[in-house]
């Protein structure tokens, strides 16, 4: 059976969604979470360079990983080192769209991560 691969688009990567208002179980404030995400990744350029630094280490490595590992990996370096900590919070929420954005930037990252559908 052949993988599906997940296209991002640029336009459609931040885009309204179709239900303006859907239910989510766990956003139960119904917060725009494409939009919250796409200000935080504005808004954090820094740490989006890292985000697209060390995804390229893993597909320069040759070695499949998710989003989590790399979001986990920069809350423990900058917990570790005392960099400016907080800068960096990332909300679990915008994993998934940061995701997206790093495809978008280079799409050999691609081939490297898993994508599951995003119900808003």
């Amino acid at each position: 059976m052949k993988k599906r691969k997940h296209k991002p688009k640029s336009k459609r990567l931040f885009g309204r969604p179709k239900d303006p208002k859907p239910v989510v179980p766990n956003n139960p404030r119904k917060i725009d979470l494409r939009r919250a995400a796409a200000r935080w990744i504005k808004s954090h350029p820094k740490a989006m360079a890292l985000f697209l630094k060390f995804a390229r280490e893993m597909v320069f490595q040759k070695r499949k990983f998710g989003i989590g590992l790399l979001t986990e990996r920069i809350r423990w370096q900058y917990k570790i080192e005392g960099k400016r900590a907080k800068e960096y919070k990332i909300n679990n929420c915008h994993r998934s769209y940061i995701a997206r954005w790093l495809i978008a930037k280079d799409p050999a990252i691609e081939d490297y991560m898993e994508f599951r559908k995003v119900r808003y």
